[in-house]
C-alpha cells in the first residue's frame, strides 16, 4: 500500500488534478486501496480512502456542489440586493416581445427592467442557461469547465477519462435541467412558420469559449438578424471582436454585428444620470 500525504506547502505546488490522478493510478495498481491525506488551511487533516479513481472524481465533484450551494447563498445575500447603480439609468430599445437568455445566476433583468418599464415586455420569457439562485437544497446552478476532448488529437498518453465529463458545463446543463428553456427558445426562433427578425443584445458576456456552442446556435438560428454587442472599454472591445468572430465567423460579424459602447448617451444601456 502506498500513502501520499499532501501538506499545506505541497498542496500549493501539487494541487493539480492530473498529478493526483497519476499518483492514484499507481496506488491502484500496487495496492488494494489508496489513501490521500490533504491538510487543509483551516480544518484538521482529512484522510480520504478510495477503491478506485472514480471515487476520487466523485468526491471532488461533491465538494464542487457544496461550494455551489454556498455560492448560491452568497449571491442571494450579498449580490442580489445590490443590483442596480443609482448613478445610472438603464435603457434598451423598446420592444413588444422580449426573450432573455441569462448566463448569470441572478434576476438582474427583472430588477433593472421591471414589467412597468417601457423597455420591458409585460410578460418576458427567461432562459437561465446556468440555473437561477433559489436558496434550496435542489440548487441547480451550473459551475464547470467548457467542453473538452477526452482524447487529444495525436497525443496517445494524455487521454481524459469520461468520468471527468461531470465537470463539463454541457453535462451539467442536462443534469440539472437548465437547458430545456434554452431549447424552447431555440425552437421558437427557428419556427419557419413565423416571420422573425431577431434583434440580439449581448450585455456583460465576454463571449469566451465556455459558452461558444450555446451562443453559436442561438445567434445563427435565423439568417436575418441584428446582433448588438455592448462593451465597457477598448480592451473589452478587442476581446469581443475576436471572440464573436470565432463563434460565427468573420462574414457573419461583418454583416450582422454592431459593437456599442454601453455608456453611449444615445445607443448605450448605462446612461449616467445628469446632476
Amino acid at each position: 500500500m502506498n500513502i501520499y500525504i499532501y501538506s499545506k506547502n505541497q498542496i500549493e505546488k501539487d494541487y493539480n488534478l492530473r498529478n493526483i490522478i497519476s499518483k492514484f493510478q499507481k496506488i491502484e495498481i500496487l495496492g488494494e486501496y489508496g489513501e490521500l491525506q490533504i491538510k487543509q488551511y483551516i480544518h484538521n487533516p482529512q484522510v480520504y480512502r478510495f477503491t478506485s479513481y472514480k471515487e476520487l472524481i466523485q468526491l471532488l465533484y461533491e465538494h464542487l456542489r457544496e461550494f455551489t450551494k454556498e455560492f448560491d447563498k452568497y449571491l442571494l445575500d450579498e449580490i442580489t440586493p445590490k443590483i442596480g447603480n443609482k448613478n445610472f439609468n438603464y435603457s434598451l430599445l423598446k420592444s413588444s416581445s422580449v426573450r432573455v437568455l441569462n448566463f448569470n445566476y441572478t434576476n438582474t433583468y427583472e430588477q433593472l427592467y421591471s414589467p412597468h418599464s417601457i423597455y420591458a415586455d409585460s410578460n418576458p420569457k427567461f432562459a437561465y442557461i446556468h440555473g437561477k439562485t433559489c436558496a434550496s437544497e435542489d440548487c441547480n446552478l451550473v459551475l464547470g469547465a467548457h467542453s473538452f476532448f477526452n482524447k487529444k488529437p495525436n497525443v496517445l498518453d494524455e487521454e481524459i477519462n469520461v468520468e471527468f465529463n461531470i465537470f463539463k458545463k454541457h453535462n451539467q446543463r442536462h443534469r440539472y435541467s437548465t437547458i430545456e428553456s434554452y431549447q424552447t427558445l431555440l425552437k421558437e426562433l427557428g419556427d419557419k412558420r413565423k416571420i422573425i427578425v431577431p434583434n440580439f443584445h449581448i450585455i456583460g458576456h465576454s463571449l469566451d469559449k465556455t459558452d461558444h456552442s450555446i451562443l453559436k446556435h442561438i445567434l445563427q438560428v435565423r439568417e436575418r438578424s441584428v446582433i448588438n454587442v455592448y462593451y465597457h472599454n477598448q480592451d473589452a472591445l478587442e476581446r469581443m471582436i475576436n471572440n464573436i468572430t470565432e463563434i460565427i465567423g468573420e462574414e457573419e460579424v461583418m454583416s450582422k454585428v454592431r459593437f456599442i459602447d454601453q455608456h453611449d448617451p444615445k445607443l448605450g444601456i448605462l446612461i449616467p444620470i445628469k446632476d
